[in-house]
């Protein structure tokens, strides 16, 4: 199995110190900022389908850990 690398926008990570709570304002400019942030995943694809990756950072013997679902819609590129 080869090691790929993901990059890939997070929907999930609109947060502002802690707080998850904004007025209108905040709220579009954090949304903004998240978006134009691109996120960078690197490690061992599990399972590819046409709604999403499965993607272990780490891999010992047959056991995987770090595992993160990828909506295909957010894929930038892998590589």
């Amino acid at each position: 199995m080869k090691a790929k690398t993901i990059y890939w926008i997070d929907a999930a990570a609109c947060r502002n110190e802690g707080t998850e709570w904004y007025d209108k304002e905040l709220a579009l400019k954090i949304g903004k900022e998240k978006y134009e942030t691109k996120t960078i995943t690197t490690g061992f694809i599990l399972e590819k389908n046409k709604n999403y990756l499965i993607v272990a950072s780490t891999w010992s013997d047959d056991q995987f850990s770090d595992i993160t679902m990828i909506p295909r819609k957010m894929i930038i590129k892998i590589i």
